[in-house]
């Protein structure tokens, strides 16, 4: 599969998911903490809970122009546990360049980055030191496969 969606209220799921291959990633949309998730995988975990009802509105926003959205070698979402503040705003307004441009809505920062993402100097790692805010970043292509999976 190319993502595996875990309800952390249900321990047979998240141990199904524990017993997948690493290199698959696991979308939690549903549960009311992270210890379901961490008791399965042995080790703790950050987790990024969308309901489904949030994946389609993360998977249909278009926070960039048209024409912007037509030319980006790529567009992201990070999902995070809380909308950033307003410091951690202005961080990632600094953190814009010709090739990399941000949009936050809510708990979501969408990132456009206008050449193949090798080429920017921006990354996950990158954003959650200048931020100190932990997050998951998701092809736009995945969170609308998942939302075309699994309609509301």
């Amino acid at each position: 599969p190319d993502v595996v969606l875990v309800d952390l209220r249900d321990a047979a799921a998240c141990a199904a998911a524990a017993a997948l291959e690493p290199g698959i990633p696991r979308v939690a949309v549903a549960g009311e903490n992270e210890r379901a998730l961490a008791a399965a995988l042995g080790y703790d975990v950050a987790t990024f809970i969308r309901t489904l009802s949030e994946v389609a509105a993360i998977a249909a926003l278009r926070p960039f122009p048209p024409r912007d959205l037509a030319g980006a070698a790529a567009f992201n979402v990070a999902l995070l546990k809380e909308p950033l503040s307003k410091r951690n705003e202005n961080v990632l307004v600094g953190l814009k360049t010709r090739v990399d441009d941000f949009r936050v809505n809510g708990s979501e920062v969408y990132w456009l980055c206008r050449a193949k993402q090798s080429k920017s100097k921006f990354t996950n790692a990158v954003f959650e030191r200048k931020t100190g805010v932990l997050a998951t970043f998701r092809g736009m292509r995945t969170m609308e496969r998942l939302a075309a999976k699994y309609p509301v």
